[in-house]
């Protein structure tokens, strides 16, 4: 597998590189997969990009049946498509395949296998070059390789004219989306006097389009990107309305306000960077409960979290009828005709779903039946009833007080005006 940049060869800057920003930029990312057919023992190559970089290398595409060659007008209506689905918020992707059938295509593959990580740049005149990163750098978040090794300049020019030529097999739209008692659920949080937060490793688009869906307040002056930006937004009074990097929410909330800590969207999320938010808001006395998937890199935010819930998300089980061709809807589908994929279920995937949620003080589980809205469901519940729970401890509490007081007041009396004493000693101790 390999990954194709469309970035120059000057690299990332050494602000970008001190932030931890990956060499490739995966917006503009082309994914190369090699597949050999054992049946037979053919080759192919499958490509997955954005529609705009991979429909220039698409000279035909396959409409299910055969192969036909890619008109320009064909290439005008697929663009207009794309634009359409941008406007609908959702993300496009695109797939395409090429046969390798001569040798000298057959040796590319074997030539890259011995590599453990590659990735090639394009320049700006369309040259090719492909290095060699080190994998225990790779593997660490937003590692930049510091020293790649360049292959020879044959193999990238083999891998040029590779992903010439292809076959488009079709594009898809991706779009994110939540249930609709989600947003129920968010609401009822919000009137009960907690502040229901979003922190998405998104952009600020796709977090806004988030947003929206949950009955988030998406406006201006709604958003905060804990990834440093260089244009602030500043008032008449010169000061940053809404600031942007951990380091600078954590000064404007010493100096300025509190207002970054009453927002609900925060973009650029990363793992180590939800945790800082998190603390900011535990040094401005914030008990913060933390909802957050078993299966990521959430240890540290769980642990930094007063009290933290992890979700153990289950895939979508597929048709038996359609294999997954179409998405199964739970009102209209019987459990009988859903083939349920139990890849969770796994010893790995349970073990490393309880190491993440050592910290937790629950650990639920994504049905598909019910979905996410289940444990937020539970753990609204749960807040009512321990609020219930305070309630009664105070009234117990305040009417002990209130018993103690009348008692107080009926000694006193008692031994101010010689009056014979209302109560034993044996009652006193009791009732006290």
């Amino acid at each position: 597998t390999g990954a194709e940049s469309a970035r120059g060869p000057s690299g990332p800057s050494e602000d970008e590189a001190s932030r931890g920003q990956s060499r490739t930029n995966f917006s503009q990312t082309l994914l190369t997969w090699f597949v050999e057919d054992p049946r037979d023992g053919s080759h192919q190559m499958f490509c997955k990009a954005k529609p705009k970089r991979l429909l220039p290398k698409c000279t035909h595409y396959f409409d299910g049946h055969k192969v036909l060659p890619l008109r320009d007008e064909d290439r005008q209506s697929l663009t207009r498509l794309v634009l359409q689905w941008k406007a609908s918020g959702l993300s496009a992707f695109a797939y395409s395949f090429r046969p390798l059938t001569s040798e000298a295509e057959k040796d590319i593959p074997k030539q890259l296998k011995k590599h453990s990580f590659f990735f090639a740049t394009e320049d700006e005149d369309g040259n090719y070059s492909i290095d060699e990163a080190n994998k225990a750098e790779t593997m660490h978040e937003g590692a930049v390789p510091s020293s790649p090794s360049h292959l020879s300049a044959s193999l990238a020019s083999g891998w040029k004219e590779l992903h010439s030529e292809q076959v488009l097999l079709g594009m898809a739209g991706v779009k994110l989306c939540a249930s609709v008692q989600m947003a129920s659920y968010a609401e009822a949080l919000q009137s009960a006097g907690i502040r229901f937060q979003v922190y998405s490793a998104e952009g600020e688009k796709r977090t806004r389009t988030l947003g929206s869906q949950l009955g988030l307040e998406t406006g201006w002056n709604c958003l905060i990107s804990l990834e440093p930006s260089a244009r602030q937004v500043k008032n008449m009074m010169g000061q940053v309305v809404l600031p942007s990097g951990i380091t600078d929410i954590r000064k404007h909330t010493k100096e300025v306000d509190n207002v970054p800590l009453l927002v609900s969207l925060y973009s650029k999320a990363t793992p180590w960077r939800a945790q800082q938010m998190i603390s900011i808001m535990q040094e401005h006395a914030e008990c913060v409960t933390c909802v957050g998937s078993a299966l990521q890199p959430n240890f540290e935010i769980f642990r930094q979290a007063n009290i933290s819930v992890s979700v153990l998300v289950n895939s979508v089980p597929q048709c038996r009828r359609c294999f997954g061709r179409r998405e199964p809807r739970p009102s209209h589908c019987v459990q009988d005709d859903l083939l349920a994929c139990s890849t969770v279920s796994r010893a790995e995937f349970q073990l490393s779903a309880d190491l993440t949620s050592l910290p937790c003080a629950l650990q639920a589980r994504h049905s598909f039946s019910n979905g996410e809205q289940r444990t937020l469901g539970v753990l609204f519940n749960a807040i009512k009833e321990a609020r219930r729970c305070v309630d009664c401890i105070l009234m117990v509490l305040i009417h002990y007080i209130c018993g103690a007081v009348q008692l107080s007041v009926v000694v006193a009396l008692q031994s101010l005006l010689c009056l014979p004493p209302p109560l034993e000693g044996f009652h006193l101790l009791s009732i006290l």
